[in-house]
């Protein structure tokens, strides 16, 4: 029985099957990029031509490049200029990136420059080359070499399934560059939010030497003290308990380790409110991974686990915060995998306020940026997830 070719999500109105075609028919013509002699600066200055590299591939649209390249340049490698509003397909290394380019470019080799047929809607295009099927028939065509490589031979022979009706591609465009729209904006404000957060940070905990904050609730004023972590918490160590992940039996408790979540277990060796300090193995020495859990959880002998030995002293979640200003590069061993011993960890010096209304103030205040910062996070996940299944469901 034939199979009908449609998708399973698709809007009113339109019923035609969609048609195979092979990717060569969807241009007029293709081409890799190369790269001019590095080692001759007439071949990039003047540059005239912007030179398109992986990493000016990280967005849908192309304004601009970091690299640029001389006439002579262009004329003595196989770079060629791609006219503006056509599509970029990386087939070298970083494999399956896909751009539309809204200014004339050349291209280094590894990246495909593909001319687009007018009876095609360019951002439909788009789409159906950043969909899970034709994604997963690339990397069938992936040759492992020096480098990892999809040979333009074989990538224009794959065979995808398109709708010949041009107002269904443009639908299908639109309604995806909405969504990505939407995504975009959620991802300003989230970071915006972030960065606010760090300024918060910065400006209402005392900088360098100082003891007092440049910014502090009223009615606020003396000056702050300098702790040490050790006289100040319970460190929660010895509770710890590596487990293979081949050996953990899924469940709804986090298993944490140096650098955060690394799954779901069945069981818990902490409980109550903790900060996990990462061990070894940390991955930002800028931004050093220090959590702050008040459920239970499962931790593994990669983050140390503190908590205050008095909280009617010194709040947890307001010693979290005053944890994060500290730099931690101060007491690490190690140049490639860091380590923060115990007993460097118990020397570990950070500047507090010993009034516990002021603690609860600022603590209720970054906890409301933090549920922010969570609504934005989970606001913007669910518009990556419904993107997703749509580019599964309305591409065939």
């Amino acid at each position: 029985m034939k199979k009908v070719l449609v998708p399973r999500v698709r809007f009113k109105g339109f019923s035609e099957e969609w048609k195979e075609e092979k990717l060569e028919n969807i241009y007029s013509f293709a081409s890799e990029g190369g790269t001019p002699d590095t080692n001759k600066d007439i071949y990039y200055k003047p540059g005239l031509f912007y030179f398109t590299k992986i990493e000016d591939m990280a967005n849908k649209y192309i304004y601009h490049t970091k690299s640029k390249i001389s006439e002579l340049g262009l004329k003595n490698s196989s770079a060629w200029i791609i006219p503006k509003n056509n599509i970029l397909f990386s087939n070298g290394a970083t494999i399956g990136n896909v751009s539309i380019n809204k200014v004339d470019l050349s291209t280094k080799q590894g990246i495909v420059g593909m001319i687009i047929k007018k009876k095609f809607n360019l951002e439909f295009i788009y789409y159906l080359l950043k969909s899970e099927n034709f994604q997963s028939k690339v990397a069938e065509k992936i040759t492992v070499g020096t480098i990892p490589t999809v040979a333009i031979f074989n990538l224009k022979k794959i065979e995808l399934f398109l709708s010949k009706n041009i107002y269904e591609q443009q639908k299908i465009g639109k309604l995806l560059d909405q969504i990505s729209n939407l995504i975009t904006l959620e991802e300003i404000k989230l970071n915006k939010l972030k960065q606010l957060k760090q300024t918060l940070l910065q400006k209402m905990f005392p900088e360098g030497n100082s003891k007092t904050p440049r910014i502090r609730f009223k009615w606020f004023s003396k000056e702050w003290k300098e702790e040490r972590l050790e006289e100040t918490v319970n460190i929660l160590d010895n509770l710890r308990i590596p487990v293979k992940e081949s050996l953990r039996s899924p469940g709804a408790y986090k298993y944490y380790g140096a650098n955060g979540i690394q799954g779901k277990i069945n069981g818990y060796t902490h409980q109550g409110e903790n900060i996990l300090i990462a061990e070894d193995g940390a991955n930002d020495l800028n931004n050093y991974p220090l959590i702050f859990e008040k459920n239970k959880i499962w931790v593994n002998n990669h983050a140390h686990v503190v908590t205050s030995n008095n909280p009617n002293l010194l709040k947890n979640y307001f010693l979290y915060l005053s944890l994060k200003k500290v730099n931690f590069s101060d007491y690490i061993l190690g140049t490639q995998r860091y380590k923060l011993t115990l007993s460097n960890l118990k020397e570990v010096l950070f500047v507090i306020t010993k009034n516990i209304d002021e603690q609860q103030k600022i603590g209720d205040f970054f906890c409301k940026i933090d549920t922010l910062i969570n609504l934005y996070q989970s606001k913007l996940n669910k518009l990556k997830q419904i993107k997703e299944a749509l580019l599964q469901k309305m591409f065939v």
